[in-house]
């Protein structure tokens, strides 16, 4: 909504004031792009620096202004009741400020106050930030974080679900009414509520992310959050996606290759081998539309092999009792997809990356050549930063050499990367 016909106006931050104006940083130089960016014989000739005894903060304001009623609250010299229906405020400035206060003044005489603005105020960062004061505090009380999980506003489940997290020990009853809410139709809220099960018992914290795991989300904080509440349970939690998708888990591994790598790279650093075995007759036995399944699965399980002191290859030359010969053959259809996906110029950069991975572990040790005839100037950079980084993990001094050999016809950010990895 803001424009300048001044050149050097350079806006760089941006912020609510005390007084509900916005207020922007303006860097106020005449230069703001790299020298190299220049002409090389124009370099010295400019004066980049014009202007470095600068800079602006412009006010912006509604054109009907009257600063006498714009006066922010003298916060500092408030009570504790003051500040807590301080946050009744529709100005984000004010509220911050006065939670600032109530949890530096440890002001629990406020919590009749803050139960007040949490259960009556009709802003929902108001009722959110009480809430959040609450448990700063340490006296949220049950009724509270109750009315508030059933909240209509998301923010406001969200901050509930994280206040109810701490409070899990001694209101166990709780933590049934969060896992229900493993099923909210906000995104937020299930990244909060995927944070929360990490302080369940160990049973309904399986259910929550099993629940969890089921959905076709793809996204990276709720991915992670899952992967890290999961712990030792990887490969429960994997077998019950395989149940729970198993009509259409081409699909949601399309939707969510980085959980799906990620939870079969927990499966194989867990150094359960009898899971190990478990998960690949599972595979094995799965018979997948496209290949991404066999690619995303097997190149985490790789990488999580690879952390626990063995690899892929080494396990599928001597599978565990749970792999029969016959799911061991039945998984070498994944090496032949992976080489046919590695060259697929039309396929997406992940899946090519997963393959490129998976090829390494091909049993007979075919997959490096095939690798390092990736490496030729028409391929893609992402591609070829796959092959150097998985040759500088899966192979030795041949390949070294191999690659050395290749060293004229390799762009400088691909040999920096050669250099890093010989190192």
């Amino acid at each position: 909504f803001l424009a300048s016909s001044d050149e050097w106006f350079r806006p760089v931050n941006v912020a609510t004031g005390p007084d509900g104006a916005l207020y922007i940083v303006d860097f106020c130089r005449q230069y703001v792009e790299h020298s190299s960016l220049a002409p090389e014989n124009e370099r010295e000739s400019i004066a980049w620096r014009s202007g470095d005894t600068m800079g602006r903060i412009w006010r912006v304001r509604p054109r009907a202004w009257d600063r006498s009623s714009r006066q922010p609250p003298a916060l500092s010299s408030a009570s504790s009741e003051e500040l807590a229906n301080s946050l009744r405020s529709t100005n984000g400035w004010v509220r911050r400020q006065a939670q600032r206060l109530l949890a530096e003044r440890k002001a629990v005489e406020a919590i009749p106050a803050l139960a007040a603005v949490a259960a009556e105020s009709e802003l929902a960062e108001s009722r959110a930030a009480a809430l959040f004061t609450m448990g700063a505090l340490g006296n949220a009380s049950k009724q509270a974080i109750e009315t508030a999980l059933a909240d209509t506003d998301p923010g406001v489940r969200s901050v509930a679900v994280a206040v109810a997290q701490t409070k899990f020990p001694q209101l166990p009853e709780l933590t049934d009414i969060v896992q229900s809410l493993a099923r909210d139709t906000n995104l937020g809220v299930r990244r909060a509520v995927a944070t929360a099960a990490m302080s369940m018992p160990a049973e309904l914290r399986l259910a929550t992310c099993k629940t969890l795991a089921a959905q076709g989300e793809n996204d990276q904080w709720l991915t992670t959050a899952i992967l890290q509440s999961a712990g030792a349970d990887a490969w429960p939690l994997l077998e019950s996606v395989f149940a729970a998708r198993a009509s259409d888990l081409d699909w949601w591994v399309a939707r969510r290759a980085d959980f799906a790598s990620g939870l079969a790279e927990k499966v194989g650093a867990s150094g359960k081998q009898d899971e190990v075995g478990t998960f690949l007759a599972r595979l094995a036995a799965y018979h997948p539309i496209t290949g991404g399944p066999d690619v995303f699965f097997l190149s985490g399980l790789s990488r999580g092999l690879q952390s626990s002191g063995t690899s892929l290859r080494q396990v599928l030359s001597s599978p565990p009792a749970t792999l029969d010969a016959a799911a061991t053959s039945a998984l070498n259809r994944a090496f032949e997809t992976a080489d046919a996906l590695a060259h697929h110029n039309q396929a997406g950069i992940p899946l090519r990356q997963a393959a490129v991975r998976l090829l390494v572990e091909q049993p007979d040790g075919g997959g490096m050549e095939k690798l390092l005839a990736m490496l030729k100037p028409d391929e893609r950079p992402e591609i070829v930063n796959a092959v150097v980084s998985t040759l500088g993990q899966g192979g030795g001094a041949d390949t070294n050499v191999a690659l050395l050999e290749r060293w004229s016809g390799l762009s400088k950010d691909v040999r920096g990367r050669l250099v890093e990895q010989f190192v």
